[in-house]
């Protein structure tokens, strides 16, 4: 099976854990993409093309301060998250998905399988996409960390079907709805329970343990 992995908003951090990520691309022979929240290409955003084999059409950069709504700051949020960079992670994976499905057309042929992931992940499980993968019609995110419950649900990986990513990264089309209709707390693992709620997602929870390093 074809699989894709991307990677939104940053990758700030991913030097400390490059082997683990290698190691997760050559066991999938997965095509890495990423739309970052960034000027312009930083030294260590070309060391993370060279090293993960990302040409021109696998990467977007661009600051999401250009194209916020003014409206997200009017909204109720948790103290811990910030407008912006809440934002920037929904964007991006929209942007990371048009990445995927130009590379489809130019390539003629589609991925089977796409995951969500972030490039500062320290695993302490062997990630096995393939054994998580079970069905399309599914979305499988990690339980882990557990603290999740009590706010929403991990946003930070998720594997799924072609089609069902390309749903689960237009939950940026919903912020506003959410928040102004359905009073969702502006909080990137609320705002896309809910979302994933509103869509009638079916969901399948898996352990994963990790935990996010701090940028290098």
């Amino acid at each position: 099976m074809r699989v894709a992995i991307y990677f939104s908003g940053r990758i700030k951090g991913f030097l400390k854990v490059k082997e683990k990520l290698k190691k997760i691309q050559e066991k999938h022979n997965a095509i890495f993409f990423c739309s970052l929240n960034e000027e312009f290409i930083t030294p260590e955003t070309g060391e993370f093309c060279d090293l993960y084999n990302l040409d021109y059409n696998q990467i977007n950069i661009q600051k999401v301060s250009e194209v916020i709504p003014s409206e997200i700051f009017t909204f109720i949020k948790r103290p811990e998250s910030s407008y912006e960079n809440a934002f920037s992670m929904f964007y991006h994976n929209k942007k990371c998905i048009e990445l995927i499905k130009n590379y489809e057309n130019i390539n003629s042929f589609k991925f089977d399988i796409i995951v969500k992931y972030r490039a500062d992940i320290d695993n302490y499980m062997d990630l096995d996409i393939f054994s998580i993968y079970k069905n399309n019609k599914t979305i499988y995110i990690p339980v882990d960390p557990p603290w999740y419950i009590h706010l929403g649900i991990n946003d930070q990986i998720a594997i799924g079907g072609n089609e069902i990513m390309e749903i689960y990264s237009n939950a940026v089309d919903s912020i506003i709805n959410l928040c102004k209709n359905y009073n969702t707390i502006y909080n990137p693992e609320i705002i896309l329970n809910d979302f994933l709620w509103l869509n009638n997602l079916t969901i399948e929870l898996f352990r994963y343990q990790y935990e996010i390093v701090k940028k290098c």
